[in-house]
């Protein structure tokens, strides 16, 4: 039982993976924290647009 609990302790395989899973996580979240603020940029950027489309069809 020992043997088992050490080999089990000692382990290494898959660490990795925890460690992509962890990394992609905290990207995730950072990227859905930025969203609010990219949204409303974005917004503005189309609003211009479609301002100055609208000025040059009714020109």
């Amino acid at each position: 039982m020992k043997l088992y609990v050490r080999d089990f302790w000692n382990d290494s395989r898959g660490q990795d993976t925890v460690e992509y899973a962890l990394c992609c996580g905290m990207v995730a979240t950072a990227a859905v924290a930025a969203m609010p603020q990219f949204g409303v940029t974005i917004n503005n950027i189309f609003s211009r647009i479609a301002s100055t489309v609208a000025r040059a069809v009714l020109v």
